[in-house]
C-alpha cells in the first residue's frame, strides 16, 4: 500500500508526542521502586536469575533480561540507558500500530489517534519510567504484530487446518507473554478490536478463543511445570484471589471501572475530578459497544451477540481483575484500560458527525499528549529524580560531617505539612521524599556511592517523637537537612 508523502508528517507527530511525554525517562537519572532492591541485589550477587523475585512470579524471561541488563549497566545512574530502550520500543509499537490501523481503512488522523491513546496511557508511563519493565514495551510490539498475522488469517477465511495453526501460535505467542509479563497478553485484543469498529469482528471472536485456552493452559500446566521444574519458579503470585466475590463485583462497579476510565484525570486532578470523570468515560466506552454492534450491520439477534463478545473481549483484556484483590495497578490493566479507550475513542467519532470528527480528533490526542507529559514528567521523572538527589546529596554531606550514626525524621502521617509538600496519588506517580528513602532504596544508594550495605547508620523515627533524640545527635530531616553535624549522634 502507497502512502502518500504529506502522510509523513502524521509518524513524525506521533513520534514527538512520545517523545514529549516519555523522553525525559531516559535522559534523567533516577531508580524508582523495585529498581533499587534490583540492582542491590544484583550488583551485590545476592541472586540470580533463577531465584530473583521476578522468577518467583513466574516471570522468568523478565528476571533473565533483567538481571543481565542491570549487571551491564553497573549502577543507579545509568539505568536510564534502559529506559532509553524502553523507550525506543514504545516508539517501535507506535510505528508498527500506525501502519497496521492504516492498512485496515483508518484515516491517517484516525490512525494517529489510536496509536496515541493507546501508546501514552498510564500502563506504558510505568513501563517506560521503570528500569525494571524495560523489556514490556517490545513485548507489546510482539504481541501486536503476532495479533496481526492472527487477523490476517481468520480474516481471510482460510481453511480449518490454517485456522487452528494460527490458534496454536496465537496461544504461543500468549505463553511467551505469561513469561515476560502476564498483563501484556490481554494486548492481543487491540488490533482485534480496531477491525471490529470497522465491522469486522470475527477476528475478535477468534482472539478470545485464544485468550480463554492460553489462560487457561497456563493457570492448570505451564505455571505448575514450571513450578516443578524449579521450586523458585512460579512460586508466588502477585496478588491473591479475593475472599469475597459479592463485594469485589460490588467495588469494581463501584469504583474500579470509574478509577479505570479516568485515567490520566485520575493522576493530575483532584480527588472531588474523579467519579464525574470516570462515570462519564464509562457510559462513553459502554456507548461504543452499541456503535460498533451497528456498524456490523446484522440482524438484532446479531447485534446482541456482536455485544456479547466484546464485553467478553473487554474482560478478557485483564481477567485477573474480576478474580483478584490487587487490581489498582496502571502497569496491570493496561490492556484493559487501551481497549476502553478505544470503545469511548469510537463512540465520540461515531456520535459527533463529519463536521466535527477532525476537531474531535485533534483535541482528543493533545489532551491525551498534555496530561501524560505532564503526569509522567512531573509524577515520575521529576518526582523520583529530586528524591534520587535528595538522597545522594544528604549521603555525601552525612560522609563529609565524619558522623556515624544519624536520625532520619519521619513526617507525621507520612507527609510534611510545610512545602513543597508531598501529594498522595494512587499507582507510582505522585510527589515524593527522603520520608520514603528507607530500606533497600537507601541501602542501593549507599553500595553505589559507598561500596558498603550498612543498616545500622541510620535510625528512623516519627517526629512525634523527635524529642527523644540524644542531644547532639545528628538528625536529618524530610529534606535531607543535617543538623548536629559535630557531635557524636551516640551521645547521651
Amino acid at each position: 500500500m502507497k502512502i502518500h508523502p504529506t502522510a509523513r508528517k502524521f509518524p513524525l507527530i506521533l513520534y514527538s508526542a512520545i517523545a514529549l511525554v516519555f523522553a525525559a525517562c531516559a535522559l534523567v537519572p533516577y531508580a524508582f521502586s523495585d529498581d533499587y532492591g534490583q540492582m542491590l541485589y544484583i550488583s551485590r550477587h545476592w541472586t540470580d536469575w533463577t531465584i530473583n523475585q521476578l522468577a518467583r512470579d513466574g516471570r522468568l524471561i523478565t528476571s533473565f533480561l533483567v538481571c543481565k541488563s542491570f549487571g551491564l549497566v553497573g549502577c543507579l545512574d545509568n539505568l536510564r540507558w534502559l529506559r532509553l530502550i524502553a523507550f525506543s520500543g514504545i516508539l517501535l509499537t507506535g510505528t508498527y500500530l500506525f501502519k497496521v490501523f492504516l492498512r485496515q481503512g483508518l484515516t491517517q488522523l484516525e490512525s494517529l489517534v489510536l496509536c496515541v491513546i493507546t501508546c501514552i496511557a498510564p500502563g506504558v508511563g510505568e513501563y517506560i519510567g521503570w528500569a525494571v519493565a524495560w523489556p514490556y514495551t517490545f513485548l507489546m510490539f510482539f504481541i501486536a504484530w503476532a495479533s496481526e498475522r492472527f487477523c490476517a488469517c481468520v480474516e481471510s477465511r482460510a481453511d480449518r487446518s490454517g485456522i487452528a495453526l494460527q490458534i496454536a501460535l496465537g496461544c504461543l505467542a500468549i505463553q511467551v507473554s505469561m513469561l515476560i509479563y502476564q498483563p501484556i497478553a490481554g494486548f492481543f485484543l487491540i488490533i482485534p478490536l480496531a477491525r471490529a469498529t470497522r465491522g469486522k469482528i470475527r477476528a475478535l471472536a477468534m482472539a478470545c478463543v485464544v485468550l480463554l485456552i492460553s489462560y487457561a493452559l497456563y493457570s492448570t500446566a505451564i505455571f505448575h511445570w514450571l513450578h516443578n521444574l524449579d521450586s523458585h519458579w512460579c512460586a508466588s503470585l502477585r496478588a491473591v484471589p479475593t475472599d469475597s466475590p459479592i463485594h469485589h463485583i460490588s467495588v469494581l462497579f463501584g469504583d474500579f471501572f470509574i478509577f479505570l476510565n479516568a485515567g490520566w484525570f485520575r493522576i493530575v486532578l483532584p480527588r472531588e475530578y474523579w467519579f464525574p470523570i470516570g462515570l462519564t468515560f464509562s457510559v462513553i466506552a459502554l456507548s461504543g459497544v452499541y456503535c460498533i454492534a451497528l456498524v456490523c450491520r446484522t440482524t438484532p439477534a446479531r447485534k446482541l451477540a456482536v455485544g456479547a463478545i466484546i464485553l467478553a473481549a473487554f474482560a478478557l483484556s485483564a481477567p485477573q481483575v474480576f478474580i483478584l484483590d490487587d487490581i489498582w495497578s496502571f502497569r496491570a490493566i493496561y490492556p484493559m484500560y487501551a481497549f476502553s479507550a478505544i470503545l469511548a475513542w469510537t463512540a465520540v467519532m461515531e456520535l459527533a458527525g463529519n463536521r466535527l470528527r477532525r476537531t474531535i480528533a485533534i483535541v482528543t490526542a493533545a489532551s491525551t499528549v498534555a496530561l501524560g507529559a505532564w503526569a509522567v514528567n512531573i509524577g515520575i521523572v521529576y518526582s523520583y529524580a529530586r528524591e534520587y538527589a535528595i538522597t545522594c546529596r544528604m549521603l555525601e554531606e552525612f560522609k563529609a560531617s565524619g558522623a556515624t550514626k544519624a536520625y532520619v525524621i519521619l513526617p507525621r502521617a507520612g507527609a510534611d505539612p510545610s512545602q513543597p509538600a508531598p501529594t498522595q496519588c494512587l499507582s507510582c506517580y505522585s510527589v515524593v521524599s527522603l520520608a520514603l528513602m528507607r530500606d533497600y532504596q537507601l541501602l542501593a544508594i549507599m553500595n553505589d556511592r559507598w561500596n558498603c550495605v550498612d543498616k545500622s547508620i541510620f535510625t528512623y523515627i516519627d517526629d512525634s517523637k523527635k524529642s527523644t533524640i540524644p542531644q547532639g545527635a545528628v538528625a536529618i530531616d524530610l529534606w535531607g537537612a543535617i543538623s548536629g553535624q559535630n557531635a557524636d549522634p551516640n551521645a547521651k
